[in-house]
C-alpha cells in the first residue's frame, strides 16, 4: 500500500513537470524554458536517487519524498515559477505563501498536491487561504 501511494506521489511530480513544459511550449517561451529544463532534469534526477536509494525502506523514502517534495525545492529547481507581480498588485497586502497557494491552486495544483507541498495538514487551511485571498482580490464579489 506505501509503495503504491509513493509511486503515485513520483507519477504526480512527473507529470507536473511534463505538464509545465508543454505550457511553456505552447506559449511560445520554450527558449527561456532551455535553461530551466536543465533543472527540471536534475530535480527529475535527484528524485530517481532518492527512491533508488531508499527502496527497500518504504518508510524512509516516504519521509526522503516527503522532503523534496515541497515548494520551497519547486521554486529552486524552476518547477513552478513566483511571479506573483503577474497576479497580484504590487501593494496587495498578504503572506507570500498565501499568494503562492492561491496562484498555484488557480494554475490547477490540488487541494491536497498543496498541502504536501507547503507541509500543511488539513485541506480545509488551503481552501480558507485561498478564500481569503480570493476575497481580497474580489471585494466587490
Amino acid at each position: 500500500m506505501k509503495a503504491l501511494l509513493i509511486s503515485i506521489l513520483i507519477i504526480q511530480q512527473v507529470v507536473i513537470m511534463l505538464l509545465v513544459f508543454y505550457m511553456k511550449k505552447q506559449t511560445g517561451e520554450l527558449n527561456a524554458f532551455k535553461y530551466k529544463h536543465a533543472d527540471c532534469r536534475r530535480y527529475i534526477e535527484m528524485l530517481i536517487e532518492t527512491v533508488y536509494t531508499h527502496k527497500h525502506n518504504p518508510k524512509h523514502l516516504l519521509e526522503h519524498l516527503c522532503d523534496e517534495m515541497t515548494v520551497k525545492k519547486l521554486l529552486c529547481y524552476h518547477i513552478v515559477a513566483e511571479d506573483l507581480d503577474r497576479l497580484f498588485r504590487p501593494d496587495f497586502n498578504a503572506n507570500k505563501n498565501d499568494m503562492l497557494i492561491y496562484k498555484l491552486s488557480e494554475e490547477g495544483f490540488s487541494a491536497k498536491e498543496l498541502c504536501l507541498l507547503f507541509g500543511l495538514n488539513n485541506l480545509n487551511t488551503v481552501y480558507v487561504k485561498c478564500s481569503r485571498i480570493k476575497k481580497k482580490l474580489y471585494p466587490e464579489q
